[in-house]
């Protein structure tokens, strides 16, 4: 289906379809506890011995949650290595705005003054211009010359369509960022759609409302080892022409406070990378991260 279609939705389960009511709830209760469960259960079933959890982007939230699992923590051994992955939730919120107003990117759920919110299980869709906002652009390997950002986000979407969703659950960027101010709504969105379904399934609610936001809880103290990576022009995460204002530097610094005595390091990797630095130099990337890794295990 196309990307923008209404009817392009997650299907959660491999062996049947599953009514409108019971997606649309899905949508609204994927938190980030519920995906670190299913991470958790891939990495008990399929692993032994020491872990590295490195998230990107959203995700980097998962690595830190991580660590609140003592049966992950403890084959974690205080090691972080993150991708583009800031810091946890909170620090979103205590950081100086002094990123320039054309780059901030709002992580609530109000929208522009004025806007109603959506419902909660409508999907945030990738589109031509969330593409262009500091995904890739030139260096994106489906560029060529002559061609817009608007161009290069196109043609990436229309190559990726089949292979990736394309559409992230709005909890997703609700609990990633600034969004805390929303937990009311997303409690009260939450108990409108267990209404109008019926609840057939028993969901306990008070379970559920005790998951929430639980990115902006997680700890700074307990680490003994670790690593930020970060592109040159990654805007999302790096300033070039303003470093030590760079949202990385800020993270990096907050653990460095809570943890005087670990070895903490930022890298910037100085070839031409955005946020999607995995998709334009996937070799030399992997080389440095595995350069990295050696250093993070020693």
């Amino acid at each position: 289906m196309p990307i923008m279609d209404e009817k392009r939705q997650p299907q959660y389960l491999l062996d049947k379809d599953l009514p409108a009511a019971e997606t649309n709830l899905r949508n609204a209760l994927l938190n980030n506890q519920v995906v670190l469960q299913g991470l958790k259960q891939i990495i008990l079933k399929n692993t032994s011995g020491d872990i590295l959890i490195s998230g990107h982007s959203t995700s980097g939230e998962l690595a830190m949650l991580s660590y609140q699992d003592p049966e992950l923590a403890a084959r974690l051994k205080g090691r972080y290595f993150g991708w583009g992955s800031g810091g946890p939730a909170r620090l979103a919120l205590t950081r100086p705005l002094l990123m320039p107003e054309s780059l901030r990117r709002d992580g609530g759920n109000e929208g522009p003054e004025g806007r109603k919110p959506r419902p909660l299980e409508a999907l945030s869709r990738r589109d031509v211009p969330t593409y262009s906002r500091g995904y890739s652009w030139f260096l994106n390997p489906l560029y060529e010359p002559g061609m817009s950002i608007g161009d290069i986000a196109g043609a990436w979407l229309q190559e990726e369509a089949r292979r990736r969703p394309q559409f992230k659950q709005q909890i997703q960027d609700l609990e990633h960022g600034q969004g805390y101010g929303s937990k009311g709504y997303v409690e009260v969105e939450i108990k409108r759609l267990l209404k109008e379904s019926g609840n057939p399934w028993h969901l306990n609610y008070e379970q559920v409302q005790g998951e929430l936001m639980s990115t902006y809880f997680t700890r700074l103290d307990g680490f003994e080892k670790m690593v930020w990576t970060v592109g040159h022009m990654d805007r999302n995460h790096w300033l070039p022409e303003d470093p030590i204002n760079a949202p990385e530097v800020y993270v990096a610094n907050q653990f460095r406070a809570t943890n005087p005595t670990i070895p903490i390091r930022l890298i910037v990797w100085d070839p031409a990378l955005t946020h999607y630095g995995h998709l334009e130099l996937p070799r030399q990337k992997a080389a440095a991260d595995y350069s990295v890794i050696r250093w993070l295990v020693k």
